[in-house]
């Protein structure tokens, strides 16, 4: 395994002329970049290649198939979807005390949040009997 500096020196040698900034991120900087995070891909695949202990299997046939499997994004299930709501749901309904509108009129609010890595919006509406329930979330 190269380190971040060897692959640079690499591609940074006497013998390549550079004239100009552009020159040095076309000929040096960005080979070397795609080098590194293909090494880091292939060392990422070499872990994955372990067996998986629920099956007992190897989990990707070749690098190819990994790469493949990294870029695509599986789909989520349907628990999955009703577990992240869940999740979702008592965060937002954790900070709800804080954005709660002073005039008793209103009867829909909505607000911001971050958990897990991800941004979210959470909307709520008043019931009959003027509590707060959470109706949707999105994404930001």
């Amino acid at each position: 395994m190269e380190t971040a500096q060897e692959i640079f020196n690499r591609y940074f040698s006497k013998d390549v002329i550079i004239h100009n900034q552009e020159d040095f991120e076309r000929l040096v900087i960005l080979p070397a970049m795609e080098a590194y995070a293909l090494q880091q891909a292939q060392l990422t695949f070499a872990a994955a290649r372990e067996i998986d202990a629920k099956t007992g299997n190897r989990r990707f046939a070749g690098f190819e198939e990994y790469r493949a499997a990294q870029q695509t994004p599986a789909e989520e299930t349907d628990e999955e979807t009703d577990n992240k709501r869940s999740i979702i749901e008592n965060v937002a309904d954790s900070i709800l005390p804080q954005y709660i509108p002073a005039d008793s009129a209103v009867t829909t609010l909505s607000f911001s949040f971050t958990t897990e890595g991800s941004r979210y919006t959470a909307t709520y509406g008043k019931d009959a009997a003027g509590y707060w329930q959470f109706d949707t979330y999105f994404t930001e």
